[in-house]
């Protein structure tokens, strides 16, 4: 009997130390970016919108990424004049709203497609899972989301409350979507285009290298010209 009174009291320390390490692991692990991203996609299932606004910085993303965006093309006017990147500059001020509702609708739309696979899983199994389905660098107050799916890097920050907020996203692909919808109102980069012109000096060098090749054309054509004629005339008998 001291031998197994003994072992349960053993045993039932051991329960209670893996029961206070489960409790403060857990209690850490709240504090974490995969945690406040599996709320996240737990408000994304039920349609919890006040949750979702709590997490997803939607005004400082648009800004972020507008950003990057005037950037971007503005890096391609470098070895424009002024006045041309002043007037590249007047269509990205001008489509700046709709390029942050572009952005808006981009990232609700990344959420619905990472919380899609999740659904109808309870909470506890997302937030276990969180962090073998993204890849997350911490650094301090800051940490870097990649998802695995596709190319799209989410930037989360610390709040006050112990919550990891989205404040920035960088999408490749999408910035080329809106660059490509948005080119048709920025200038050309190097002036007016004129195709044209390069083709008519194409052809004119062309005819400079040989100017007697028209001419010989022309002979050649003549000469056919007349072989046809030979041998199209019928040939007329002379009287005996």
């Amino acid at each position: 009997m001291r031998w197994v009174v003994l072992l349960l009291g053993v045993v039932g320390v051991a329960i209670v130390i893996v029961a206070a390490g489960i409790f403060f692991w857990w209690r850490h692990y709240k504090t974490t970016p995969p945690y406040s991203l599996a709320l996240l996609v737990d408000a994304v299932h039920g349609n919890d919108n006040a949750t979702i606004d709590r997490i997803v910085a939607m005004d400082k993303i648009t800004d972020s990424f507008t950003s990057q965006l005037t950037q971007s093309v503005s890096s391609q006017y470098t070895s424009a004049s002024d006045s041309v990147r002043k007037q590249a500059e007047l269509p990205l001020s001008g489509l700046s709203p709709t390029i942050k509702q572009m952005v808006r609708e981009e990232v609700e739309k990344d959420l619905k497609e990472e919380a899609a696979p999740s659904t109808g899983r309870p909470f506890l199994l997302i937030a276990l899972a969180m962090p073998y389905k993204v890849d997350i660098r911490q650094t301090g107050e800051m940490a870097t989301v990649n998802a695995r799916t596709h190319p799209v890097e989410f930037t989360m920050q610390r709040n006050s409350d112990d919550l990891w907020t989205v404040i920035a996203m960088k999408d490749d692909a999408l910035t080329s979507r809106i660059q490509s919808q948005i080119a048709k109102d920025l200038p050309a980069i190097n002036g007016e285009k004129k195709p044209s012109v390069a083709t008519e000096q194409k052809s004119g060098s062309a005819r400079n290298k040989n100017p007697n090749q028209g001419a010989q054309a022309k002979k050649k054509g003549r000469a056919k010209q007349n072989d046809g004629l030979r041998i199209d005339l019928p040939r007329i008998p002379w009287p005996e």
